[in-house]
């Protein structure tokens, strides 16, 4: 502790490395460090990554991705912009300019970096609703990954991939392309996956088992996915953990766990800003509100989700709500 406090106060080396055996109180230390640190007005960024996590800079990214979004809406968007190509690192971060942006990165990339930067791509071309062509550049990609042995883009891809199977309706689909991932472990296997795909792949597995009524599978993923993101930090894939996690719940008749579960995830992509986040948590907790016969509330619920979709120009998830509203019956 003496050497982490010269360190604060401007002495000695300008790097202090703290190493040494699990469970020692590490986390403990840096923890007491950051807070006095911030007591001096230092800024703290904070980064990890698990055991066998195959991206070696997964702190790094991590620990800038945490500087990001703790700074206000304004100066992170000048961060962003100024830093250049830092979206195919961290695409929660990518600048306004939707598909048609993300796909001149894209090409504009070297292999490797294509390979990751299709995160923002498939997200991009998802989110407004083009789930054909971001399944051609998803393919390409599990190719290209295949091809230069990147297993953590591979794995990354196949995830992505599966999702969109469970978006078009086909979870069996789904749960047959992750099965190469998943066939050596029994639920939740996560013993081999690196951070920032594992909440994804987890809350598609999750998803796929509650919409074929495989209750069990479903629960112990969906539970995993959230505890992966509280571990990583992984709030943007962990969004979409909360939001099965929640739609579980509600299946089993947990209706105030529901609750809470939704809020969380609400007020985190608030926080983030996500607003696709937002609006899908806003969806499912409308159809709770609809289900326990508050309508009032649901409707309220599901046209702040249609505002949002409808500004993000998310095509298909305007459809899928002008019906929910459609359906909802009118208070009185």
């Amino acid at each position: 502790m003496a050497q982490i406090r010269r360190l604060l106060a401007g002495a000695g080396p300008p790097v202090l490395l703290l190493a040494g055996e699990p469970g020692m109180g590490k986390t403990r230390l840096l923890e007491e460090s950051a807070g006095q640190a911030a007591g001096s007005m230092w800024g703290i960024a904070r980064g990890g990554c698990l055991r066998r996590a195959q991206d070696a800079y997964a702190p790094l990214s991590g620990a800038l991705a945490d500087a990001l979004a703790r700074l206000p809406a304004g100066e992170r968007a000048r961060a962003v912009r100024q830093a250049g190509r830092v979206d195919l690192l961290l695409p929660e971060f990518a600048p306004p300019g939707g598909p048609a942006r993300a796909r001149q990165r894209f090409a504009a990339s070297s292999p490797p970096m294509a390979v990751r930067a299709v995160r923002i791509l498939a997200s991009a071309l998802t989110w407004h609703g083009d789930w054909d062509q971001a399944r051609d550049y998803l393919d390409g990609c599990l190719r290209s990954a295949r091809s230069l042995r990147i297993v953590h883009s591979e794995r990354s891809a196949l995830a992505y991939l599966a999702e969109l199977d469970t978006l078009h309706g086909r979870p069996r689909d789904a749960l047959a392309r992750l099965h190469p991932v998943t066939a050596d472990h029994s639920p939740p296997a996560t013993e081999d996956l690196t951070w920032n795909y594992a909440v994804l792949l987890l809350s598609v597995l999750a998803t796929a088992h509650l919409e074929l009524g495989d209750l069990p599978p479903a629960r112990a993923y969906a539970r995993r996915a959230v505890s992966q993101a509280r571990t990583t930090g992984a709030w943007m894939q962990g969004i979409r953990a909360l939001e099965v996690h929640g739609m579980i719940q509600a299946r089993d008749g947990h209706y105030d766990l529901a609750r809470a579960t939704y809020q969380e995830g609400l007020n985190r992509a608030a926080a983030m800003p996500f607003p696709y986040g937002q609006a899908r948590l806003l969806h499912a907790h409308g159809l709770l509100d609809r289900q326990q016969h508050d309508h009032a509330a649901a409707h309220a619920k599901l046209a702040q989700a249609l505002a949002i979709f409808d500004n993000l120009g998310a095509g298909k998830d305007v459809a899928r709500l002008r019906q929910a509203i459609a359906d909802t019956p009118r208070s009185g």
